[in-house]
């Protein structure tokens, strides 16, 4: 069975609590708002009113490109069941944007064996998937005891005039499910004929009887006037979107429960990331380039067992009968043959006119193609993961000329990560004149067409730099190592101009052979500084020289933000210390947790005195009274009626040694835990059971009937004395003035770029950090004070790098235990002489809590034990001695 991937799993708990919400408030708007509230982000609590939809739910999942929204809606349905409808049948109309769509949706939930079937199949049993054609087999029955999914293009709805679409019109072949309607409300009516004031048997009618769930696929292409009016007439109980790039409009907007991003699916190796882009000047250097990189990729592949077969997808330029230069996919495919020397059978075309992949396993073995050339698009639903390398002869000027390609070659070949490391990146070779301008063009496409969030498309698009005298050398002036350019200056230049500005240096650098003075620009450079050197040095009042120096320096710029972002200065793996103990028989090294926290603290549950075995009336009682509802059968007609709880009825004949021991044994399999051992919690349990019922006289039948609530109630008592324990153990390490040998600080832990899945919900804003460890800094928010933290953090100089250490997934990121959990410190850094620094920043009104006091004592203890490697700060706005963060973090660096 198809496990879901942590960012899917979110996404359907998102799901569950908003139809609970919505189902205990009985107002979807507020359920939206509540849900999103309790999250923390009131700022996107805005809700769009569709018309004539105001009272059901109305969502929409956001999910980049390659996330797997087919599965996620299939899995939906269930959760709409167990949540929203709670009965055993749902119909579902299901709508798709186009009918190649449509045939693979189809073809995915009825295929026994495909993993969107076996999802229905393990919620349903039975499920019924069809075309509208194919609704007329399904029967009343089925519609009231199953599962039924009708898959309809959303085009086939859309219409002003409702005579227009068969889906209005009357057939008989509906006849059977109107059959036993008595005038039903809100059905359109027949106003001609026999017929005439009588309900249209109808597709559109046939929903507004049984009130389907609708799944709109690609939402943002169903979100006009006409859609909606559409969409009410079918009087769905609910609507949920699917889609990679939700509406965002105030007129039309949708209602995002739930945002993926494209970090999240790359940490669970569902996609491609970074794309690699080169961009050439001439369309035969591009297709070149192209090919050289799928051999290599090819290489990479055989070197290291992998199965995967590397595809170049071509886009040739469309046919031209006034333009006998342009280069065709037939010219292409010619080239590719008589110049490149590729073998014919591994060339597939597939435009308008030819189809050479339609019916091919690319996935089989034996199949030859590594090469496919189209024009504009593959046709839509296609999907190989095999596709690595997009190729591009056309001019990139929008992101609808990228969209449907570049999307190809992003799915990750079996949704795991590929042994070699160039194998789990995406490669883009362009042919253009403009860098800047494709670079935008494919990052627009990536946030407007693909879901990415624009900071991930600016941190996941590499500069190629392994094509030397192309891509980055089309930047006239650059240096070989692209870390400074320099620009002819035609009018003098008051350097002073540019000194403080941070990050930036202006410095004469020689001059050209024609004896025009040069300038050498190197690190970062802002489009303001652009303008004025540009202004400056071309002096030509805006003419042909300024442009291109301005030009020139915001190549430079792009190139310099692509790789501080994507390449930071920074080793690929930097380690952490960790806390562990050493046996003192074995030698092992024990991490160290809460619970080996309440073994120093001497969890021991047969000391009566520490821990009693027992539970007060405020702590546990018996529920005085149950509802109890009695069915019967009077005048051969079956009734209910509500009866008050009868104790006597269920509890008279349970007593006794026998029905005790019964009791214990099953709360000790249920409270079982490996820091007791099963003799003492039973010895625990039996002594509980006997002073409530000698010393509180509780019924064994009131207690074997609640076993649940006081399996509860003990598991909390449990619970309670195995933090007492552990606070006491932690303690008494804190309170040594020397640690004594039980405590060994060992570098176990590490952040590593290849290896390490670094998801963020929420990114940082858009400010330069240059030294952070992953090209993404996760969950800043701009004004809050732990954003103004990592900014001081970046800005010092004994920093190499660090992270900002979220706890999305736990074994992912550095942790220090404490009495009660894990705890997980705001920043991690390695510093460039070796030693590891940790910061916790803490508000204010945070900082007395007693659970925050000791995360502060045990990174004190983990710096003491640590004996000089590692560096903790505790991090706060203003601390005692009145100094600001910078300040704290200079006095612990000089410190030592």
């Amino acid at each position: 069975m198809f496990e879901p991937k942590t960012y899917q799993t979110k996404a359907l708990e998102s799901l569950k609590d908003y139809l609970e919400r919505a189902k205990r408030l009985g107002d979807p708007k507020a359920a939206f708002i509540e849900s999103w509230s309790e999250r923390g982000r009131p700022s996107v609590t805005r809700w769009h009113q569709a018309p004539g939809l105001s009272d059901i739910p109305y969502v929409c999942i956001r999910i980049p490109t390659g996330g797997g929204k087919t599965w996620l809606a299939a899995r939906s349905l269930r959760i709409v069941r167990d949540s929203y409808t709670h009965a055993e049948s749902l119909h579902v109309l299901w709508l798709v944007p186009s009918q190649a769509i449509l045939e693979q949706t189809l073809s995915a939930l009825s295929t026994a064996g495909h993993p969107y079937r076996e999802e229905l199949v393990e919620a349903w049993g039975r499920p019924l998937v069809v075309t509208r054609e194919g609704l007329e087999s399904v029967s009343p029955q089925d519609f009231a005891t199953r599962l039924v999914v009708v898959v309809a293009t959303i085009q086939s709805f859309k219409a002003e005039d409702t005579t227009t679409r068969t889906i209005y019109a009357h057939s008989e072949r509906w006849e059977r499910h109107f059959a036993a309607l008595n005038g039903m409300a809100g059905l359109e009516l027949s106003t001609e004929g026999a017929n005439r004031g009588k309900p249209i048997h109808s597709f559109v009618n046939l929903c507004h009887v049984f009130r389907p769930l609708i799944i709109i696929d690609e939402a943002h292409n169903a979100r006009s006037k006409l859609s909606f009016d559409t969409l009410a007439r079918l009087s769905p109980l609910g609507i949920l979107e699917f889609t990679a790039t939700p509406d965002t409009s105030s007129a039309s907007g949708s209602n995002v429960l739930h945002e993926a991003t494209a970090t999240e699916l790359k940490a669970e190796k569902m996609i491609k990331l970074p794309i690699v882009l080169a961009e050439h000047s001439s369309w035969a250097t591009t297709v070149a380039a192209a090919i050289s990189t799928r051999n290599s990729l090819e290489e990479a592949a055989k070197a290291t067992g992998d199965s995967v077969r590397p595809i170049t997808l071509y886009q040739a330029q469309a046919k031209d009968k006034d333009d006998p230069t342009v280069i065709t996919a037939d010219k292409l495919r010619d080239h590719l043959i008589q110049n490149e020397g590729i073998d014919p059978a591994h060339i597939a075309v597939a435009t308008g006119d030819e189809r050479g992949i339609e019916g091919v396993n690319l996935f089989d073995p034996s199949c030859p193609i590594r090469h496919i050339i189209t024009v504009q698009a593959l046709k839509e639903g296609w999907d190989c993961s095999f596709a690595y390398v997009f190729c591009s002869i056309q001019e990139l000027k929008s992101a609808r000329a990228v969209e449907q390609l570049l999307g190809r070659v992003l799915r990750m070949p079996y949704a795991e990560e590929r042994p070699s490391a160039s194998l789990n990146k995406a490669y883009a070779h362009v042919s253009s004149r403009d860098f800047a301008e494709t670079a935008s063009a494919l990052k627009d496409c990536l946030v407007d067409k693909m879901g990415f969030e624009r900071i991930e498309a600016d941190a996941w698009t590499e500069v190629a730099d392994f094509f030397p005298g192309e891509g980055s050398g089309t930047i006239v002036g650059l240096a070989p190592d692209g870390q400074s350019i320099s620009i002819p200056a035609y009018a003098p230049v008051d350097f002073g101009l540019f000194a403080p500005e941070p990050g930036l240096v202006v410095e004469r650098a020689g001059t050209r052979s024609d004896g025009v003075p040069l300038i050498r620009v190197s690190g970062s450079i802002t489009e303001a500084t652009i303008t004025r050197l540009s202004e400056t040095l071309g002096a030509d009042s805006g003419g042909e020289r300024t442009r291109e120096i301005a030009r020139n320096l915001a190549n430079y710029r792009l190139l310099q933000a692509s790789r501080h972002r994507v390449l930071p200065a920074s080793p690929d793996v930097f380690t952490v210390g960790s806390l562990f103990s050493r046996d003192e028989v074995s030698g092992e090294l024990i991490p160290v947790d809460e619970g080996w926290f309440a073994n120093r603290g001497r969890l021991d549950l047969s000391d009566a005195s520490r821990f009693p075995a027992r539970l007060t009336a405020e702590e546990f009682s018996v529920p005085a009274e149950r509802k109890v509802t009695e069915l019967d059968v009077v005048a051969e007609k079956v009734i209910t009626r509500n009866t008050r709880y009868d104790r006597e009825l269920f509890t008279a004949e349970v007593a006794g040694e026998y029905y005790l021991n019964g009791l214990v044994f099953w709360l000790d399999r249920r409270l079982a835990r490996s820091d007791v051992s099963q003799l003492v919690l039973q010895d625990f349990l039996s002594r509980l059971m006997h002073k409530l019922i000698n010393e509180r006289k509780l019924r064994l039948g009131d207690l074997i009937l609640h076993k649940y609530l006081l399996e509860e109630k003990i598991r909390a008592k449990l619970d309670s004395y195995r933090l007492s324990a552990a606070s006491s153990g932690l303690e008494s390490l804190l309170d040594l003035p020397e640690l004594d040998g039980s405590l060994v600080w060992e570098a176990d832990f590490s952040f590593s770029k290849d290896r390490c899945p670094y998801p963020r919900a929420e990114p940082a804003s858009s400010y330069g950090f240059s030294k952070h460890f992953f090209p993404v800094v996760d969950n800043l928010k701009r004004d809050g004070e732990e954003y103004a933290c990592a900014k001081e953090i970046d800005a010092l100089g004994e920093v190499e790098t660090w992270v900002r250490n979220v706890p999305p997934r736990h074994q992912w990121c550095f942790r220090l235990p404490t009495s009660r959990d894990d705890f997980y410190p705001d920043f991690v850094a390695r510093l460039k002489d070796g030693r590891v620094l940790v910061v916790e920043y803490k508000g204010a009104h945070l900082a007395a809590d007693p659970s925050e006091r000791e995360k502060h004592r045990v990174g004190e203890l983990w710096a003491r034990a640590s004996k000089g490697k590692g560096l903790f700060v505790w991090a706060m706005k203003r601390d005692e001695a009145g100094r600001d963060v910078r300040g704290q973090l200079r006095a612990t660096l000089t410190a030592i």
